[in-house]
């Protein structure tokens, strides 16, 4: 290989990596985000993932009733929702989302425990208007993806 060629090479790399970065950086780290977990614990895990990948504005909901009045009194981008809530279910969370003309457009990730991701509730979920899903243990790195492909980013 000759140094023209080299350069060449070298130059390529570097538009692949910036274009790899810009892909990285194309999610609105300004986004307004609901995390709805009855775990407490989850809610944290799921604010620090958040926060990994740059975005800082999210609202916590421990159940049902709080989601639904948080949707009522602020905007949010998307929301991160658990498939089993106590007392009721993410899925009815969903359908009230799905019902109200100002959420009905809203970004749902539902996040489901290992044993809860089945086919059944994935094609209730998908009937239902889920946009994407997530299996708990999740990454930063995977809530990134289902976020790039939520929001058409690649």
């Amino acid at each position: 290989m000759n140094i023209k060629t080299g350069k060449h090479i070298v130059s390529l790399l570097a538009i692949f990596c910036s274009l790899q970065s810009a892909t990285a950086d194309e999610i609105d780290k300004s986004m307004e985000v609901l995390i709805v977990d009855d775990s407490s614990l989850m809610r944290t895990i799921d604010r620090n993932l958040l926060g990994e990948i740059g975005i800082k504005h999210v609202t916590e909901a421990g159940n049902a009733e709080f989601a639904l009045e948080s949707l009522k009194s602020r905007h949010y981008d998307f929301v991160l929702l658990s498939w089993r809530l106590n007392g009721t279910s993410g899925l009815n969370v969903l359908s009230a989302i799905r019902n109200d003309p100002d959420t009905r457009l809203l970004p749902v990730i539902v996040t489901f425990d290992t044993n809860e991701n089945t086919p059944d509730n994935i094609a209730t979920g998908t009937q239902a208007g889920v946009n994407n899903y997530l299996t708990k243990p999740f990454t930063a790195n995977d809530l990134r993806a289902k976020l790039e492909h939520t929001f058409n980013l690649r």
